[in-house]
């Protein structure tokens, strides 16, 4: 009874649309890589420096124009999902910083490069080097006394094992309370959550699914026809309503109705009983049936 009522619930389009987002799906971090500037984000570094990967968001990778300086340049484009910060958390964890340290320096009256320099200066938890000396393997000098030493260029060889140590304890807390979702099918029929164009609402749209294009995307068509790809989290599979079964016609309902009960049989059940004045039955007992 219980599923039958949660079946019943799961095809209601009213009680889906106010449902609360999907669990957490188990970490996937990027891979350390070897050496520095091998991978960047999206923007001047492309045009000083040949790199191996560069991340950028799906909205700015889809142009032709940039698919193209890619391939001039051979590096590997790998798209994150637009409004969806989780899947590049690091280098939003950075914007942050820098933002909250120049509202700082400007209540303050203070030069925000020299707040910006401090930043690049000061040693990342759980690393022993900052991102100056990560980046350009040498402290910058900064306004605090140091000595020339400490200015001179050394090359930090432990990081890369630092930074997978790091990565690994945290998915190992993150995926605590984690839990990987049920895979789909191609042709499985989907609500997802969609941002509309006018209001900038989360709506809920019904799709059905063409293709898996990586680990947790997949490629979706609404009932526009328009191609979609959307994460695994935003959508959930929907339960279409079985077929009510098909109703037979009076006349063959009154053809396939129960035969009538034989006047002989009937007339010894109703033997069996003994009616009083007021009406009930009285039932003479079993282990009485052998006497006469």
């Amino acid at each position: 009874m219980s599923s039958e009522v949660k079946d019943y619930v799961q095809q209601c389009d009213v009680c889906r649309s106010t449902d609360s987002m999907q669990d957490k799906e188990p970490l996937q971090p990027h891979d350390v890589p070897s050496r520095s500037w091998a991978r960047v984000l999206g923007g001047r570094t492309l045009t000083i420096n040949l790199v191996e990967r560069c991340y950028q968001e799906n909205k700015d990778a889809l142009c032709m124009e940039f698919q193209c300086f890619s391939k001039t340049r051979q590096f590997q484009l790998n798209t994150t999902s637009p409004l969806y910060p989780k899947s590049n958390s690091k280098a939003e964890n950075a914007v942050k910083a820098a933002k909250q340290l120049l509202k700082k320096a400007k209540k303050g009256k203070a030069d925000a490069y020299l707040a910006l320099l401090a930043l690049r200066n000061t040693p990342t938890q759980g690393l022993d080097t900052s991102p100056a000396q990560r980046l350009t393997s040498h402290r910058t000098k900064t306004l605090l006394p140091t000595t020339a030493n400490l200015l001179h260029p050394q090359v930090t060889e432990d990081q890369h094992q630092k930074l997978l140590c790091n990565k690994e304890l945290q998915a190992k807390y993150y995926n605590r309370g984690a839990r990987a979702l049920a895979m789909l099918n191609p042709g499985d029929m989907l609500r997802m959550y969609h941002r509309s164009k006018k209001t900038k609402d989360q709506e809920l749209l019904k799709a059905s699914l063409r293709s898996q294009v990586s680990t947790w995307s997949y490629e979706v068509v609404p009932e526009d026809g328009k191609s979609l790809c959307r994460n695994r989290k935003s959508g959930n599979k929907a339960i279409t309503p079985a077929e009510p079964p098909a109703c037979s016609s009076p006349a063959q309902t009154s053809r396939d109705g129960p035969p009538p009960l034989d006047p002989i049989s009937s007339s010894s059940v109703q033997s069996q009983f003994t009616t009083t004045r007021s009406g009930r039955h009285l039932k003479r007992p079993s282990h009485l049936k052998d006497f006469v």
